[in-house]
């Protein structure tokens, strides 16, 4: 709760500041979303507590990226992460095949690199216990 309560905080700032560069008039934006004027001019001046409706139509009207504001944290970074897959995808089968290895090869590397890490530390470990040679 605490933390819808935070993300409605947010939003409200940021609705408010685009609703005011946009340089659109309550009316106009009112119209693009399909929302009553006095209803925009109200949530544009962050007099809302909850994300109905009417405000995620202005926030699109606005071009708001309102996603990032109401998913929760892993949510956002899978979002993220899946546009920036989508973005050096070429769109052909081929490169699908390639970004998919390339994907389980940074896996398989990471889980590597993890392991020697661990194997690493009890060898430092182990070489700390041994008492020096005579």
């Amino acid at each position: 709760m605490k933390n819808q309560r935070k993300k409605v905080a947010t939003l409200k700032a940021a609705l408010s500041k685009t609703a005011k560069s946009s340089g659109k008039s309550y009316a106009e934006i009112g119209r693009i979303a399909g929302v009553h004027s006095s209803q925009v001019s109200r949530i544009c001046n962050g007099e809302f507590e909850t994300l109905s409706e009417n405000v995620m139509q202005i926030c699109k009207a606005l071009e708001m990226p309102v996603e990032e504001v109401t998913l929760s944290g892993d949510e956002a970074i899978e979002r993220k992460l899946q546009a920036a897959v989508l973005s050096v995808w070429d769109r052909t089968p081929e490169d699908a095949k390639r970004l998919t290895k390339f994907l389980q090869d940074l896996s398989k590397l990471r889980a590597t690199s993890q392991t020697g890490a661990r194997i690493n530390k009890k060898d430092a470990s182990h070489s700390a216990k041994r008492e020096p040679h005579r």
